[in-house]
This record gives structure tokens, C-alpha cells and sequence, in this order.
């Protein structure tokens, strides 16, 4: 055989050699690749998971809220009857003392 042939074919297998570490290499971070998406995709699905509960709860805090907003406008009203019934109680105390006094003289 010709040298140049000899040539020809270590070429050949130096080229066979490399393109078949370069795939090796490319495989690994392929898989590499995959794996970090997988992660990625976990990560998300949790997060997507974290941020339907926090809808969920400030859902519950809105109820919760305008629940207290009834109490508080009930409690309100409560309050306002109760300084009318105080003013009330005054002016029949104040009328009953009036009397007393009236009476002991």
C-alpha cells in the first residue's frame, strides 16, 4: 500500500476518534441540559402549586375581611344605640333626681 493511503486511513480514524468524542461530550451535556430542565420544571410545578394556595388563601382573607366589615358596621350601629340609650338613661336620671329633690322638700 501506498504511504499516502496509510495517510488517508490514520486521518480517517483521527477524524472517526474526534467526531466520536465530540458526540460523547455532546450527549453529556445534553443529558446535563435535560436534567437541569427537569429541575427547572419541578421548581415551576412548585411555585405554580405555592401560588395557587396563596390565591386560594387571599380568597379567604377577602370573605374573612368583609365579614369583619359587617361586624364592624353592626357593632357600629350597636354603639350608636348605646349612646342613645346612655343619653336616655341620663335624662330620666336627671328627671327622677329632679323629682327626689322636689319630693324632700
Amino acid at each position: 500500500m501506498p504511504w499516502w493511503t496509510w495517510i488517508a486511513l490514520g486521518f480517517f480514524v483521527f477524524v472517526l476518534v474526534a467526531t466520536t468524542a465530540v458526540a460523547f461530550v455532546g450527549i453529556r451535556r445534553l443529558r446535563s441540559a435535560q436534567a437541569s430542565a427537569e429541575a427547572m420544571m419541578l421548581a415551576f410545578e412548585g411555585l405554580a402549586a405555592k401560588a395557587e394556595q396563596l390565591e386560594e388563601r387571599a380568597a379567604s382573607v377577602e370573605e374573612r375581611r368583609a365579614r369583619v366589615e359587617e361586624h364592624f358596621a353592626r357593632l357600629a350601629r350597636s354603639r350608636e344605640r348605646l349612646g342613645v340609650l346612655t343619653w336616655a338613661l341620663k335624662d330620666a336620671t336627671r328627671e327622677l333626681t329632679s323629682l327626689r329633690k322636689l319630693l324632700r322638700k
